[in-house]
């Protein structure tokens, strides 16, 4: 009768920690694959996003993408941090690695995304798009307003647009070396875009660092569009 009954709660609890570890996955896979909460940090979005909101980004949009780095995944960021000091992940997110997503993620003016900020694969930012690729810019923004890196697109870039080198200074040049979004052609000494981009801003526009200084970003750094 006891081993019995020993058998019946081995049993039972075998079931119960099988369900456990199966909604735990459930629950990381769609935090990691379908959506996700951010909060909102500063009042780059006020008002209609205000500092400490928080606010669900669908991750789905336009099909699947895998994450860029650990960093879209609030808990993997977490421990990561933990575990290494800023210098050495600084050094991993610096190697151009590729990801894989399927279909196009090809957000609408006016959508609210979060994206990969290009000067630092480690932080993130929720923004408004206002223009898409093929836009042109000086309808959409006071090019004034723009600093000398963002001022070189005077078209939103297209995948396979290119940036003729000589109509641009040496700390331009500098400035898109570094961008991982371009491939840099010597044979025409040219930029070549590896994807489509967008121009996205802030609605607090006098306290938004946005596409104005960033450029644009491409859309292979857009995680997904808030709820």
């Amino acid at each position: 009768m006891k081993k019995r009954l020993c058998v019946i709660f081995n049993r039972s609890n075998m079931v119960m920690l099988l369900c456990g570890i199966m909604m735990l996955a459930g629950v990381i896979l769609i935090k990691t694959f379908y959506i996700q909460t951010f909060v909102v940090r500063g009042n780059s979005m006020y008002p209609t996003l205000e500092n400490g909101q928080t606010v669900i980004v669908n991750r789905w949009v336009g099909g699947f993408r895998s994450p860029r780095n650990v960093y879209e995944v609030g808990w993997a960021g977490y421990i990561a941090s933990l575990l290494y000091d800023d210098r050495h992940i600084d050094s991993i997110l610096a190697v151009d690695r590729s990801f894989s997503y399927t279909g196009r993620r090809l957000p609408e003016r006016d959508d609210i995304v979060a994206i990969n900020i290009p000067s630092n694969d480690r932080f993130l930012a929720i923004k408004r798009c206002v223009a898409i690729a093929g836009d042109s810019l000086h309808c959409y923004v006071d090019t004034a307003s723009l600093s000398s890196l963002a001022k070189l697109f005077t078209i939103i870039p297209q995948k396979g647009s290119r940036i003729d080198c000589r109509r641009l200074s040496t700390c331009q040049i500098d400035q898109m070396m570094y961008n991982r979004d371009f491939r840099f052609d010597s044979v025409d000494s040219t930029f070549i875009a590896l994807d489509d981009f967008i121009f996205v801003m802030g609605d607090n526009r006098k306290a938004s660092d946005d596409s104005r200084l960033w450029g644009p970003i491409a859309v292979n750094r857009i995680i997904g569009k808030l709820l």
